[in-house]
């Protein structure tokens, strides 16, 4: 069961109750989970933001690893930071266990985490040294995210159970 705070919106500018309230929800699913066995799994708290705008949001972070992607209508818009998970492989992997470790990452979830990422389109061919750490395929759960959908905005924090 998901942890809830009375706090239902927040302005972009109330980062300290945006703060408090993520790490609420966060240490009220690990202590919900506290007895789960086996592979770790994705927890996940969002606050809805108002104000927050994607992109100028993302324009300000300076982690390694950012990633965005909008629909063609542009109703659904999501900007990621950071890494909470990284799923990677050389050549020679199976797709079926990928997609099913994929899926049971997600199937597991706490919350509607989302990964950025994709397979290399062909395996044997000769890769350029700048694409050298995509390996055969690289799927990434940000560690923050900001997701608008539905007149929403929410900000999202993604980590791993272990």
């Amino acid at each position: 069961m998901e942890m809830t705070t009375a706090i239902e919106k927040l302005g972009i500018n109330e980062k300290e109750r945006i703060k408090e309230a993520i790490l609420a929800k966060l240490t009220g699913q690990l202590q919900d989970t506290a007895q789960r066995k086996g592979e770790p799994f994705i927890l996940r708290a969002e606050i809805d933001v108002e104000g927050l705008q994607a992109l100028t949001w993302l324009r300000a972070q300076h982690p390694t690893s950012r990633g965005y992607w909008s629909d063609r209508e542009n109703r659904f818009e999501l900007a990621g930071t950071g890494a909470a998970d990284v799923i990677t492989g050389d050549s020679g992997f199976d797709y079926d266990q990928l997609m099913h470790k994929l899926h049971h990452r997600l199937a597991t979830a706490r919350g509607n985490p989302r990964y950025f990422g994709g397979l290399r389109f062909s395996i044997n061919d000769r890769q350029d040294e700048a694409w050298r750490c995509f390996r055969a395929y690289r799927f990434i759960l940000p560690r923050f995210e900001v997701v608008r959908q539905d007149g929403k905005t929410l900000f999202a924090c993604n980590m791993l159970s272990n």
